[in-house]
Order: structure tokens, then sequence, then C-alpha cells
């Protein structure tokens, strides 16, 4: 009896390590660090998997809402430039025809026709915030809205006032160019609005270094200004004439979209307008319609044009106006 004690003693005590002999004990740890080693890497491979999906899903989803600062700022309302966002994409040209989005005319207009409840699929506003933003942007004069019957059932159909539209934005513009040049170089012109660095056709130094203030009115879409351009402009060496465009609607468009784009050829161009306007069968108000929208449509590109802007408005003219073959 008292050599089996001793035997269980001797195996208990082991090899003197304190660990039992045949070490059981010691594979199960090793065993267990082993497998948490496992889990761990397998948990970083999803992690890493997921991740790479995503970037994947970022790089070609199309789930996108393209919005510029802008518009915010001309609605003085994040929500409201959201939607004035959405509102200009389908006012303008189609990228793959260059033809108008809008399909419903009425009044002598063309006009969005959209339910309220169809803003949440395009850009995640609720009919009570749609309500909302649009009384923002009427009220301020950038957009116009009526009900129409639109598939047999009353619905608010929505078109920009692209007077108080380009009001509007010129205005947005030129406050943010105050604030990203609130003290500018005597002599020099900011690198602001239309004109980023290394991108001006003309010379970028002023004439006269004397503040003037421009104030910018509009009377049945004349642009006049006690400046030598409109308030979204700035003097140049160029000199112009300040007198008050003579002719009718189309010649007074033309003369303030060569001067908004800074073009010296102002008769030559009313010339082509008119001869474009024989082409087609608008009114001479609607062809003034056209022609503010293609200068809106060509000063939102303006960074991406190389040559002369003025040659580029012609041609979203002829566009709009469905005379290039």
């Amino acid at each position: 009896m008292a050599e089996v004690v001793r035997n269980v003693e001797e195996r208990a005590k082991g090899d003197g390590t304190g660990e039992p002999e045949n070490g059981t004990s010691g594979e199960a740890c090793e065993y267990g660090s082993n497998e948490a080693e496992v889990q761990t890497r397998s948990l970083e491979k999803n992690e890493a998997d997921g991740w790479a999906g995503f970037l994947a899903w970022e790089r070609t989803s199309q789930d996108t809402v393209d919005l510029k600062k802008t518009y915010v700022d001309m609605a003085d309302d994040l929500v409201a430039g959201v939607l004035l966002s959405q509102i200009v994409y389908w006012h303008l040209p189609s990228k793959k025809d260059g033809r108008s989005k809008l399909r419903v005319r009425k009044d002598g207009h063309y006009w969005l026709a959209k339910a309220r409840k169809d803003w949440w699929d395009e850009i995640r506003l609720s009919p009570n915030r749609v309500d909302r933003a649009l009384g923002i942007l009427e009220e301020k004069g950038i957009i116009v809205t009526a009900v129409y019957k639109f598939d047999s059932t009353p619905t608010k159909h929505i078109r920009i006032d692209k007077e108080g539209f380009l009001t509007a934005w010129d205005a947005a513009l030129q406050a943010s160019d105050e604030e990203e040049n609130p003290i500018l170089p005597k002599g020099e012109n900011p690198n602001g609005r239309f004109y980023p660095k290394g991108e001006m056709d003309f010379d970028q130094r002023v004439k006269s270094i004397t503040e003037t203030t421009t104030e910018t009115t509009r009377e049945e879409g004349r642009e006049s200004s006690n400046s030598k351009f409109p308030s979204s402009d700035f003097s140049t060496e160029t000199e112009w004439d300040d007198t008050p465009p003579e002719g009718g609607l189309i010649e007074t468009a033309i003369d303030g979209v060569s001067r908004f784009f800074r073009d010296e050829n102002i008769e030559s161009n009313k010339t082509r307008a008119n001869r474009l306007w024989n082409k087609t069968e608008l009114k001479e108000k609607e062809f003034v319609e056209v022609v503010q929208q293609a200068k809106l449509i060509t000063a939102n590109r303006w960074s991406n044009i190389t040559n002369s802007k003025m040659a580029y408005f012609f041609a979203v003219l002829e566009d709009q106006l469905g005379l290039r073959g």
C-alpha cells in the first residue's frame, strides 16, 4: 500500500516542472491558442474582403446625386439646395443626344412633372421635405410651380425661372468670390469664379485700381450696369462701349451674352443669332429663352472650355434649336 501511494505522488510531481508527465494539459493550451489565431485571421480576412467589396461598389455604383455647393448657397438651405440640384439636372440637355429631358409643355413652357413621392427614389427627400424645399425656391424666385394634370392626376409641375435663377446664381458666385478673396492685391484680378489659374484667355491685370460698385438690373431680359460688364464680370484692359444696346429682344440678349463671355464681336454675334432665329419657327421671346438656356449651359461648363466661349455658346444654341446635323 505504501508503494502505491509513493507511485501516485511521484506521478503527480511529474518531471519536476510542475506539469503532468503526459503533458496533456499543455497540448490543450497550445491547441486553444492556435485556434484563436485561426479565428482572428479568418475575421481579418472576412473584414478585408468586405471592405474590398465596398470599395469595388463605391467605384462602380451609379447611386449618386451631383450636388454643387453653389446650389445650396443659392437656396440658403441644404435640403432646398439638393432639390434645386436635381431640378437643374432635369433642365439640362441629355448627354446622349443633347436634347432636353423635359417633355411636358404647358402654357408656352416646358415643365418637370414629378409626383411628390417620386423624389424619394431620386434624392431621398420625403414629400414633406419636398414641399418645404419647393416653397423656399419659389419664394426666392428661382423656380415657378403650377398644378396641371399628369397621367390624369393633378401634379405639381416645376420649371426654372431663368431670370430669377441667374440672378441668384450670380449673387452666390459673387459672394463665394468675396469669401475666397477678401483682400485683393491692387491691380490684379482674382482667380475666382470662372477663371482658375492658367485657364484665362485674356490678360488678368485690371486697368484701374479704383474700387467700383456695380449694380445690375434686369428689365425684360436686358442686363444693364453702371460698369463695363455685368456684375458677374471684372474689368480688363479691353475698352467696352457703355451705350445700352439698340434693337429687339434678341439683340439685347446677345449683347448681354457677349459681354458676359467678354467677346468683342458683339455686332457679328447679333447677326449670327438673328440668322439662327430665322431658321426656326419660334417667337422672338421663345428664342431668347433658348439663348438664356444656352448661356447657362456654357457658363456651367466654363472651366472645361479651352477655346472661344462664344463659339461654344453658339454650338450649344444650335444644339438646343436642333440645327446641328
